[in-house]
């Protein structure tokens, strides 16, 4: 069953930086791409590899057949710090690989299929790593104020203003969900 946070922008409440527990949230946009009795899982939109995916291709194999061309980001997403080891392609929802996290937008999909389907990669996000939250972990930590939510829904990202470090990962994932040419992202920078 689908939770009220799946297909959410979280963004970290900065007060959470002064508890060290959660200082690896501070000033992190996550996309919930599922949250549900079994708990959630996400990944983060505006942290990046410090290297291309060219190189980072050298030491994960898989991601040698992902065109930098085709995706709605040229650069590599550092998803979060779970999993930190295991690649992941953001595209839009399929329901046909073996290693894969849905809802009614967008995929996560770990599998070598999905890396190797050039069809999925179009205005996909590439990344290493992502968030995880128990059953009822990220509920409380909604009430708790420690996230902002927001619906990840054009028309209300279109007309909220984030700040700058926030506004390429929203216009990214919009391009991920979306295709819209006038959210194109490349290095970083929006296209128009």
């Amino acid at each position: 069953m689908s939770g009220f946070l799946t297909d959410n922008v979280l963004i970290a409440n900065p007060a959470i930086s002064d508890l060290p527990q959660f200082a690896a949230s501070a000033e992190k946009l996550i996309y919930v791409v599922h949250h549900g009795d079994d708990g959630a899982v996400g990944v983060c939109l505006n942290e990046y590899f410090g290297k291309p995916l060219a190189d980072l291709s050298e030491q994960y194999e898989i991601l040698a057949s992902v065109s930098p061309l085709s995706l709605a980001s040229v650069t590599v997403h550092s998803g979060g710090p779970l999993a930190t080891e295991l690649p992941w392609i953001l595209s839009r929802a399929v329901d046909i690989y073996p290693h894969q996290i849905n809802n009614n937008s967008l995929s996560l999909n770990f599998s070598q299929e999905a890396f190797a389907d050039p069809s999925i990669h179009v205005d996909a996000l590439v990344g290493l790593g992502s968030f995880s939250w128990r059953p009822g972990q990220l509920e409380k930590e909604v009430s708790g104020f420690m996230w902002h939510c927001f619906p990840a829904q054009k028309p209300l990202l279109n007309r909220l203003h984030f700040e700058h470090k926030f506004q390429s990962a929203v216009d990214t994932l919009l391009t991920a969900k979306y295709s819209s040419e006038s959210y194109r992202v490349s290095s970083g920078e929006l296209c128009h």
